[in-house]
């Protein structure tokens, strides 16, 4: 047990060393790119929120690679040091070596799950928001706040508040739309769900309630012009694959109830899916290639030989997914597919080093 606890150490140190580099240079590069619109934020909390943004971005972008060199580093450095060989003539396997390296994997493949629902939901959008529209100092005709997209006519008699909206679908949950006559509101109406085209929505499900004594009446649909709700809209909007798994898992029935082609979406949720596995997939590929017999090459040749097998995961997940989408292949299969390649390689690779030792 105490060995074990020493290789964890040694495994974190590794772990957290690596991913202390990477997110370093992520930043450094990124302030470089976006120097021109940082240098005109007026307030330091939008400068904190930006950079906070920034690293769990970088941080749920980077965590499957950090691990892919940490495991080869840390493997490599057991090997060409001999520790390896001590810690097996002591009477510990090597399942048992690599066994708490295994089960920091596993939570971190779960902890970068976690960690992309808060970068797609709040990271993303808040460093969009900062370099469009506070850098600039332009007041947006829209704005998310609290999750709910807000949004006003180009006129100002109207305003909306959205609830859910995904404009790949181009279709809102849960509106509520106000109209305003000398600054006080005349009108409201709440729909379950709105269909978005150009300078209007087609309401679905709505209540129109009057403040002007003509009380309240239910339309099954309302066509409901709304200047400049489209481009508003599109202005914090999102591409499909900037949404969370929950958010594409909370659209889903949207797109099969409209008769869409469901095809991406699946594909989108899969991708999210083998993202956070690759943590998994890419620790039981490294393994092999840092636990090895060879002393020529050192770490560096071992580092990228594993950076290359991780080109050819990354190569593999974005070919299947893209087969997935256009219908090649079905988008319930495609994510399984490069999942059992991957897995299956880095099990075979894993039982091979198993007869080395």
């Amino acid at each position: 047990m105490i060995l074990q606890r020493y290789l964890l150490k040694q495994y974190l140190v590794t772990l957290a060393l690596t991913l202390v580099a990477l997110l370093s240079l992520f930043l450094v590069i990124d302030s470089v790119e976006h120097f021109d619109e940082l240098w005109l934020l007026t307030s330091w909390f939008s400068v904190v929120r930006y950079y906070a943004s920034a690293t769990i971005f970088a941080l749920y972008q980077l965590l499957p690679a950090a691990v892919l060199i940490a495991t080869i580093l840390f493997g490599t450095h057991l090997s060409i040091t001999n520790e390896i060989k001590v810690l097996l003539a002591s009477g510990l396997s090597l399942r048992r070596l690599v066994a708490p390296a295994a089960v920091c994997a596993f939570f971190l493949m779960l902890g970068h799950f976690a960690l992309g629902e808060v970068n797609y939901r709040m990271a993303m959008p808040a460093m969009k928001s900062t370099l469009k529209y506070e850098a600039k100092q332009v007041q947006p005709l829209s704005e998310v706040v609290g999750g709910n997209l807000w949004v006003r006519s180009i006129d100002g008699n109207e305003f909306a508040v959205i609830h859910r909206f995904n404009l790949s679908l181009h279709m809102f949950q849960g509106v509520e739309v106000f109209t305003l006559r000398d600054g006080v509101i005349v009108q409201r109406i709440d729909a379950a769900s709105a269909r978005l085209f150009a300078d209007g929505m087609e309401l679905h499900d709505a209540h129109i309630e009057s403040f002007t004594g003509l009380g309240r009446q239910h339309v099954p649909s309302l066509t409901l012009p709304f200047l400049g709700v489209d481009g508003a809209a599109r202005a914090v909007g999102r591409e499909l694959q900037e949404y969370s798994f929950s958010e594409l898992l909370e659209d889903f029935p949207l797109v099969v109830a409209s008769g869409q082609e469901w095809g991406r979406f699946v594909g989108e949720m899969g991708a999210r899916l083998l993202a956070s596995l690759a943590v998994l997939l890419l620790f039981l590929i490294a393994i092999p290639f840092g636990i090895t017999l060879e002393r020529s090459g050192g770490k560096a040749f071992a580092v990228a030989r594993g950076l290359g097998i991780a080109v050819i995961y990354y190569l593999l997940s974005h070919l299947t997914a893209a087969l997935g989408s256009a219908g090649a292949l079905s988008p319930w299969l495609a994510p399984f597919l490069t999942l059992a390649i991957c897995l299956g390689g880095g099990v075979w690779l894993f039982r091979k080093i198993l007869h080395v030792w």
